[in-house]
């Protein structure tokens, strides 16, 4: 009996990791994904992204104390991440409630951020963040730099963009 629940036991673990193998490769290299601008409302598709600058994905709450903290420490300090195009992306539906995120960080007005809504859950499919905040950063080729889960300072953000 001990010996199949071991053999249970591994075999458990060995499909998680599978799984987990998996996801990872379907985002190594910058997955399809469909996101909309909360400035006009547009569908953006992550293929349309621009290469030629890094990318970070900031998926965040703005409920979230976590993801407020975070948030205000990047408007702080955006000169050290002006090199990147950021992605502010939420579920959430309320323009108004993300512009008011957007202005007590300090991040609106911003020419490298840009806020987006994942209405059909499809970053958060492919991602699947288990904690907020949740980053994702690629390099100029569009290649997965570093993924952070919880808050992180800047200058481990603007170190993974080199």
């Amino acid at each position: 009996m001990k010996i199949i629940s071991v053999l249970v036991g591994v075999f458990v673990l060995l499909a998680c990791r599978s799984g987990n193998d998996k996801r990872i490769l379907a985002i190594k290299t910058l997955p399809s994904f469909k996101m909309t601008s909360l400035v006009d409302g547009s569908c953006i598709n992550s293929n349309q992204i621009p290469s030629g600058k890094p990318i970070v994905f900031f998926y965040y709450d703005p409920e979230c104390d976590h993801c407020k903290l975070e948030a205000a420490m990047l408007g702080r300090h955006l000169d050290e991440l002006k090199a990147a195009s950021i992605y502010m992306v939420t579920q959430r539906d309320s323009v108004a409630e993300i512009r008011q995120f957007a202005s007590a960080c300090q991040l609106d007005r911003r020419v490298n951020i840009s806020f987006v809504r994942d209405s059909n859950y499809s970053f958060f499919g492919l991602f699947l963040p288990s904690a907020l905040p949740f980053m994702a950063i690629y390099d100029r080729e569009k290649k997965l730099r570093r993924i952070f889960i919880g808050e992180v300072d800047v200058p481990s953000i603007a170190y993974s963009l080199d």
